[in-house]
């Protein structure tokens, strides 16, 4: 409205500009109260003064009106100027032309100057109508929003909750004032959530338009939800309503719960104890009831029931705590032959471990609430043994889980299922009968019958057909039976110091299988460094420098073998200038084999390749060797020397 009365009052300077400087012009500002009562604001004052008939800066001849020189200040009691009127709410002023107010266009003064010209200025007044808003009754339709129930809250006290004198309005300016006149004794208890028309109490107002000098109107007040604290008997519970997004940190515990026989546990959002609460600051209350639930474990003795034999722990527990997973309770000693597997809470007390009825403690599971003390018992296993029969062979070692439980005769108690290649590798026994080597085992199902000494039952059962391929213990005991052959020695002269295997019968020595009997040794052995690259084991004989045994070869009669050596040596290709183009490595006596020879031929031919007319300028090639040298036409007979030989390239002249 300001920027109306300044562009209105500007525009009068058109004439002035055409009329000359030296022509001071005149107007009047006529005020029409309108049958109201002036009041202005004196200045740094917030309280209005009235203006008075006889106010000496308006001329009173018929209306208010104040002349002055066109476009000069207004004085401060124009600037403020507003009107009042009994029944009515003053709107503004507006501009009168030909006799009307020009509307909607209301003004005031507060940065206005003289106009131009006179101008007439009338108060606009709305009428006022007094709304009332009474508070929901418990009978009064409760609120639905999206399909969810607002409970109201009922407010108890005087008929007329609030009373208000508005001119036409938006709904959010009754909001606004419902929301700052709550009582000070309900404010804490909840907040506005809507109006209601009395004539249809289903749905909610979204505007007032005041119609009537008096109208009423429902206000719905939702009760704020409740921080709701239960303390499970250690103290009384406490609820608290608390406005949504107000930091709920002032009211979380500030102690923790006591309660008599029990351990306080943690706090939980929810009665199952399921969702652990961890207080923080920055906690803001939601728009639903926020529950905090006190756990409390009770203490409970613990009852240890075990088989015969069994013995409980150094430092076991003699408490639990219920709705707890219980740390690992130290596992009971079992006797020989019995693996424990875990304890379980024998809830029924029956002795058996039912799934569905018993908890097992197997650190997934809570003790139970409720009870009045624990019966633990052990959940185990029942071996059957393995006997290992070595009366015909006195063992210097054997595995280590094995017990001597007889004269040559040793045990251990295994699992139905339970591997028994560790026992029956032959590599974990020795004997003090040099010339037996163990060659395996086989199992015989193992029964005792009554009278039978542990020898004699062994006895009976090596008489019967043995398992074949047995590899895991099965659901009744058995012996292991070893199984040997005589051996004899052969001594190995290697350059480096001489080493004794053990052979047996008919054993067979083939080339391929060289490294299975004994480790190959290759050797440099005494030489011009550099002339050739190493020596390569490659044969045996019966003496030293003797001739070599052709494979395969029987080791029943040999007490004595020779490693033979033969060089390692290298055939490298050289161009006319001696610049290296290819090398293979071979043993000296052999000859090139096809994928060496395409190599070097490969070589060759890059380094020479044919002419336009097709012809290969390569005619064969020179092996030196030393001070000597020997020509060949293809390289496929090419030998590997005694020591690095080269090869060149003959060419065509």
């Amino acid at each position: 409205m300001r920027g109306k009365i300044s562009l209105f009052l500007l525009a009068g300077l058109l004439p002035l500009s055409l009329a000359g400087c030296s022509e001071n012009i005149v107007a009047t500002l006529t005020i029409d109260p309108n049958g109201g009562n002036l009041i202005y604001y004196p200045e740094g004052s917030t309280t209005p003064e009235a203006v008075a008939a006889d106010d000496p800066v308006f001329d009173l001849s018929g209306s208010y009106s104040y002349t002055a020189e066109a476009n000069s200040e207004l004085p401060q009691k124009i600037k403020t100027l507003q009107a009042q009127r009994a029944g009515y709410h003053f709107a503004g002023w507006g501009n009168v032309v030909n006799g009307e107010v020009k509307l909607p266009y209301l003004e005031d003064f507060s940065i206005g100057r003289m106009p131009y010209s006179d101008a007439t200025y009338r108060a606009v007044f709305d009428p006022l109508a007094s709304v009332t808003f009474l508070p929901v009754t418990a009978d009064f339709e409760p609120l639905v929003i999206e399909g969810q129930t607002v409970a109201p809250l009922v407010l108890s006290g005087s008929d007329i909750y609030v009373g208000a004198t508005l001119d036409n309005t938006r709904l959010n300016g009754v909001l606004t004032q419902l929301g700052n006149t709550l009582p000070d004794s309900q404010y804490t208890l909840g907040r506005f959530s809507a109006v209601y028309s009395p004539e249809d109490t289903s749905s909610i107002v979204g505007a007032i338009t005041i119609a009537a000098a008096q109208e009423t109107y429902y206000a719905v007040f939702s009760a704020y939800p409740t921080f709701n604290i239960h303390y499970a008997g250690a103290q009384e519970d406490v609820s608290i309503p608390v406005a949504p997004g107000t930091e709920l940190t002032p009211y979380l515990p500030s102690e923790k719960p006591s309660l008599e026989g029990s351990v306080f546990e943690g706090w939980y959002t929810d009665a199952d104890y399921t969702v652990p609460f961890y207080p923080s600051s920055g906690l803001l209350m939601p728009t639903a009831d926020f529950n905090l639930y006190a756990h409390f474990c009770h203490q409970i003795p613990i009852e240890y029931a075990l088989p015969e034999g069994w013995q409980i722990a150094e430092g076991a527990p003699t408490t639990l705590l219920t709705d707890t997973i219980p740390s690992e309770i130290p596992a009971p000693s079992a006797p020989a032959g019995y693996t424990f597997e875990s304890w379980y809470l024998d809830v029924d007390e029956d002795g058996v471990y039912t799934e569905d009825q018993d908890v097992l403690l197997n650190g997934l599971n809570r003790i139970p609430e409720n009870l009045d003390k624990a019966v633990l018992r052990p959940l185990y296993s029942e071996w059957d043994r393995v006997y290992v029969d070595l009366r015909t062979a006195p063992a210097l070692t054997v595995p280590s889980q094995l017990a001597d439980v007889a004269e040559g005769i040793y045990a251990t108690p295994l699992l139905p299922g339970a591997d028994l290649t560790g026992l029956m590798d032959t590599s974990a026994y020795t004997f003090s009968a040099e010339s037996l080597r163990l060659t395996g085992f086989e199992a015989y199902s193992v029964t005792f019958q009554e009278g039978e000494t542990l020898a004699e039952s062994l006895d009976r059962a090596e008489q019967g057909s043995a398992l074949v391929d047995l590899k895991v213990m099965p659901d009744t005991a058995v012996v292991l039976v070893p199984r040997f052959e005589e051996i004899h020695p052969v001594t190995v002269h290697y350059p480096s110091g001489d080493v004794t295997i053990q052979v047996g019968p008919d054993q067979i020595i083939d080339a391929a299988t060289d490294d299975l009997i004994y480790s190959e040794e290759d050797a440099v052995l005494p030489g011009v460094e550099g002339v050739y690259l190493e020596e390569v084991l490659t044969g045996w004989s019966l003496s030293e420098g003797g001739e070599a045994l052709t494979y395969p070869f029987s080791l029943d009669e040999v007490t004595d073998l020779y490693p033979l050596y033969t060089r390692h040596t290298s055939l490298t290709l050289v161009d006319e200038a001696g610049t290296t183009l290819a090398q293979v490595d071979g043993l000296a006596g052999q000859t090139l084999n096809v994928a060496q020879a395409d190599l070097v031929e490969a070589a060759a031919q890059a380094a020479y390749p044919a002419g336009e007319d097709g012809v290969n300028p390569i005619l064969g090639y020179r092996l030196e060797y030393g001070s000597l040298s020997y020509t060949y036409q293809t390289l496929d007979i090419v030998p590997f020397m005694d020591r690095n030989c080269f090869i060149r390239v003959i060419l065509r002249s």
